[in-house]
């Protein structure tokens, strides 16, 4: 595997963590205690996560093509 490819398909392994446990975390009832602002801004966080992570996914399908 190349080096390039290697770093993307780490940094999509990294996002991938992050996103399951920001998504974990605001089914929480923990979450619920949180401002409301701030709990919207985590919301839009793990949908640009999740679109960045969709993003790295397809970067690397096309690198094995």
């Amino acid at each position: 595997m190349s080096d390039f490819k290697t770093r993307l398909t780490t940094e999509a392994s990294e996002l991938y963590e992050k996103v399951i446990k920001l998504d974990g975390f605001l089914m929480t009832e923990k979450a619920g205690e949180i401002d409301k602002d701030q709990l919207m801004l985590l919301g839009i966080q793990l949908n640009t996560m999740k679109a960045y992570l969709n993003c790295l996914t397809a970067r690397i399908n096309r690198l094995e093509k």
